[in-house]
């Protein structure tokens, strides 16, 4: 039986260019190894140590505490030759400092950039995010008679109808490790005619607490549900040959909710692709949207 080894392993030197560590101590229990020292060792770092017959064995730490980590190389199949002493080696460290002091490592604010490089997250965990987003929607204004003024003229030749929504001004902070966002943004749903007599437009606009949580690995990846909740108004603005003017409504209560799915566009980009209910109240009147918007968050 293949016997699955744990090593204790100390940091032995280091250098601007690579670390070495030197195994202390086997355990043949499990994988899992005690570092003494670790150093600037991190979860997911891979440590790779060449035998004799120049055949590797690339190890990935599992585990960092203060004073000790854990190493797996129970894949390995060189592992009858990896005995007390000999030497794992890390391609990128840091010097170490005059008078036994400790090795210079990142500061911790590099964390998340070294995270991303080692492909542990998509995109770097930021302290604060910006979306916004743009696409179409179907309203349904609950009053039949605006409904069926709007259908018909949409069925006249030489109107156009215009139907739009768009996430602007949202700015959100991370909470939950990094996999839920909330903070606040302005949601607009813009319902236009336009022909040769000129512009009827109605804007519905929803200011809100935001919500976000994703399923993936963090901020802006995989599938993620929403929720937004707040204050909302409507503008008419008419412009024809006829009549010209504005009218706004008085302020009632909007609620959003939806989800869809988000990848990496890039290290601090992801893109958005969500479909959205949209309710409005204001007094007696309410309004529903359904919104299928693209966003990018920042």
């Amino acid at each position: 039986m293949k016997i699955t080894l744990a090593l204790i392993i100390s940091l032995y030197t280091a250098s601007s260019f690579a670390a070495s560590f030197s195994v202390t101590k086997l355990n043949d229990k499990g994988t899992r190894t005690l570092v003494a020292n670790p150093g600037t060792l991190m979860v997911g770092d891979t440590l790779t140590f060449t035998d004799e017959f120049s055949e590797t064995c690339n190890a990935k730490v599992i585990k960092v505490n203060k004073d000790t980590a854990a190493l797996d190389t129970s894949h390995c199949d060189n592992i009858k030759a990896i005995k007390v002493g000999v030497m794992f080696e890390k391609g990128t460290s840091y010097a170490t400092p005059p008078g036994g002091q400790n090795p210079y490592a990142p500061p911790p604010a590099y964390a998340k950039e070294q995270a991303y490089a080692n492909k542990t997250t998509p995109t770097i965990d930021e302290s604060w995010y910006t979306l916004w987003g743009f696409g179409f929607s179907n309203v349904d204004y609950g009053d039949d008679a605006i409904n069926d003024s709007f259908d018909f003229a949409e069925s006249q030749s030489g109107i156009t109808r215009t139907k739009i929504n768009m996430d602007i001004l949202g700015f959100y902070w991370p909470v939950n490790d990094n996999q839920t966002m909330h903070g606040f943004i302005v949601n607009t749903v813009a319902d236009s005619l336009d022909g040769p007599g000129g512009t009827i437009s109605i804007y519905q606009y929803l200011y809100a607490y935001s919500y976000h949580h994703f399923f993936g690995a963090n901020i802006g990846d995989g599938w993620f549900f929403r929720a937004d909740a707040g204050l909302t108004r409507s503008l008419l603005i008419v412009e024809t040959t006829g009549l010209s003017g504005t009218d706004s409504s008085k302020t009632g209560i909007g609620l959003l909710g939806g989800g869809g799915y988000a990848f990496a566009m890039g290290q601090e980009t992801r893109f958005l692709l969500g479909l959205y209910a949209t309710s409005r109240k204001v007094e007696d009147d309410r309004a529903l949207s359904f919104n299928l918007t693209a966003g990018f968050l920042f």
